[in-house]
């Protein structure tokens, strides 16, 4: 059937435009964390194949009760509106060229999706950001997915319509709107469930968090307050018997100073960590010469490494690696991935730290290897989660917060890199930085 009606008392205009409402009413959150999309397609094709351009106003009017229903702001039905419209308007003009009425139906359907699926993420591109305010998640905002799986229903309906006419139209709309409202109910129940699970999760997350706060306040600050606070009574009492001599108090001295600058390196970490985590301004790069880079870090750690009869092994490409990055983050990253190599590390063992640029896949590379302890699969898990230390008991006797690497990751993502680790139980692990390649050095 391929009648053209105008605005007139035809009961079935009404009839339609009640379909066409119900439609815009169910509203299906396709997925976890967003917003909802009605099936509004479904009776609009069939009541675009019946009355075409007449459809535009009921169309209208659908849209701003049912979002008025869902108490949207005024701004998004307004939004809501104009985009609808504008793809109907659209549609309607290519369907028009099809040659036959069940053709028009399928090209208006097609058109009408993609066409509001693409104006209204214009729409939020152009009127949102300039008002600055968010998009209510309460309006009908397309889904291109929900809309090409829920389209070809309205088919049915316009087969109906030619064998059955308006009435056999409205029968089987009436049929399938019911069904799709169940089954929009069941798929907001999942997603509901879905989004609790993720709450759950997040929780989960927080309270081990918060946990994980809790032993490193109970263990990694309270023994060295209990170091201070005992050697601060030694030392009273070494000034209080002279006999003692000024080499004891010095002793007592040194030990109170060294636990108070253990508890000053965790506070610096933390608050470390924190602005790198929630600052909005990554900071501007700038081209760092890598070899340069691990030529300074190399040298700070060789000392440490020396005391453990350790071999620091340097491997820097020729002509040097440069990385856009920020060279004191950069600095404070390969630092920590080098001192760590060297704490873990048993004594006569070796540390080996190298630079490479990659123009094959626009990186360039630092590297930090080890014949440490290694890493265990469940321990690599975790590696870069805050207040992590792992149960080997090797390193556990070393003394740290959990707090170095979880702080080299945050800093090396917000210089736009990533960093990843390759390591085998009793056989070492390596660290790799990669990094956007500066080309030519500029």
């Amino acid at each position: 059937m391929d009648a053209q009606v105008g605005l007139t008392w035809n009961p079935a205009y009404f009839a339609f435009g009640v379909a066409i409402l119900v439609g815009a009413l169910i509203a299906v959150p396709w997925r976890a964390s967003g917003a909802s999309s009605s099936l509004l397609i479904v009776p609009l094709v069939a009541a675009y194949w019946h009355f075409g351009a007449a459809v535009a106003p009921l169309l209208a009017i659908a849209v701003v009760i049912a979002n008025a229903t869902r108490r949207a702001s005024p701004l998004s039905v307004v939004t809501a509106v104009l985009v609808d419209l504008a793809a109907f308007a659209v549609a309607f003009l290519v369907a028009s060229a099809a040659e036959t009425a069940g053709s028009r139906a399928a090209v208006f359907a097609i058109v009408f999706t993609l066409a509001r699926v693409g104006l209204w993420a214009l729409f939020k591109q152009a009127i949102y950001p300039s008002v600055d305010l968010p998009i209510d998640r309460r309006v009908d905002q397309p889904d291109l997915p929900l809309s090409l799986i829920v389209a070809p229903l309205g088919a049915v309906a316009v087969v109906a319509g030619e064998i059955l006419g308006e009435g056999g139209a409205l029968l089987s709309l009436a049929a399938i709107l019911p069904v799709l409202s169940l089954v929009g109910e069941w798929w907001r129940l999942r997603v509901a469930r879905a989004e609790a699970e993720l709450e759950r999760d997040q929780l989960a997350q927080a309270r081990m968090v918060q946990e994980e706060l809790t032993y490193l306040i109970t263990h990694e600050v309270r023994n060295p307050l209990t170091t201070i606070l005992g050697y601060c009574q030694l030392a009273r009492r070494s000034i209080m018997a002279p006999e003692e001599g000024a080499d004891e108090l010095n002793k007592h001295l040194d030990r109170i100073f060294r636990a108070g600058k253990t508890i000053e390196r965790l506070t610096e970490n933390l608050l470390e960590l924190s602005k790198v985590e929630t600052s909005e301004n990554e900071g501007a790069n700038e081209p760092v010469d890598l070899g340069n880079l691990v030529r300074e870090v190399a040298a700070e750690i060789e000392p440490l490494a020396e005391q453990k009869r350790q071999t620091v092994v340097l491997e820097l490409p020729e002509p040097p690696a440069v990385a856009l990055a920020s060279p004191i983050l950069l600095r404070e990253a390969l630092s920590n991935l080098a001192s760590n190599a060297v704490k873990y590390t048993p004594e006569g063992g070796r540390v080996r730290m190298w630079a490479s640029a990659g123009p094959e896949d626009g990186c360039s590379t630092l590297g930090v290897s080890d014949t440490g302890f290694g890493l265990s699969d469940m321990d690599q898990g975790r590696l870069f989660t805050k207040f992590f230390r792992s149960e080997d008991p090797r390193v556990a006797r070393e003394r740290g917060a959990g707090l170095g690497l979880a702080l080299t990751r945050a800093i090396v993502r917000r210089m736009g890199g990533d960093i990843v680790v390759e390591s085998r139980l009793n056989e070492g692990a390596t660290f790799r930085v990669l990094l956007p390649t500066a080309a030519d050095g500029s």
